[in-house]
């Protein structure tokens, strides 16, 4: 069993970051040889070359700073979503290390759109089971705001805008906690 052969961290995984931490601590422990991370950036950089040139329909080579960084982070999304989705961390290094980052990200890509098939069957449930109360956060939400995510998610150019503006009072507001 490759996995049983090394062990990472786990403390040293960011899970904003999850790839780049992974392949970091890949590298710590001698899994990842850094001709392979390498490797790994060159792939990515093509992925996002190849994004580019698809937000642009073909039109350009270049797009503003902002929007490159805002791609980049979208394929860092779809990858950290399909490597989050293995139980251990040393099953996506097995991964990494057999399978190029153009194959993981659409699988991450495939996966978001799993994710977000499903989370549309639930918004349909929601509509189905909705409650007939006279609280305008409550209808303004399912009616409206989150037909307006569901209609403008993008899974290639945006994945982690996954923000939708819902204004629904909760039970228990402690303003001390986050996310």
């Amino acid at each position: 069993d490759l996995v049983s052969n090394f062990t990472i961290d786990k403390s040293k995984l960011k899970q904003s970051q999850f790839m780049l931490s992974l392949l970091k601590e890949g590298q710590r422990v001698g899994v990842i040889t850094s001709e392979k991370a390498y490797k790994i950036q060159v792939e990515i950089m093509q992925i996002l070359q190849r994004l580019i040139g698809q937000y642009t329909k073909g039109e350009s080579t270049s797009v503003t700073t902002e929007t490159a960084e805002g791609i980049m982070v979208s394929l860092m999304y779809a990858i950290d979503a399909y490597a989050l989705h293995f139980e251990k961390p040393e099953e996506v290094i097995v991964h990494l290390r057999s399978d190029s980052i153009k194959n993981i990200y659409t699988k991450g890509v495939e996966l978001l759109h799993c994710y977000f098939e499903e989370a549309k069957q639930l918004y349909q449930d929601v509509k189905k089971l909705k409650l007939d109360v006279p609280v305008d956060a409550y209808n303004l939400t399912i009616d409206e705001s989150l037909p307006v995510f569901m209609n403008h998610y993008n899974i290639i150019f945006e994945a982690q805008n996954t923000m939708a503006s819902i204004d629904y009072p909760l039970a228990i507001d402690n303003m001390e906690l986050q996310g």
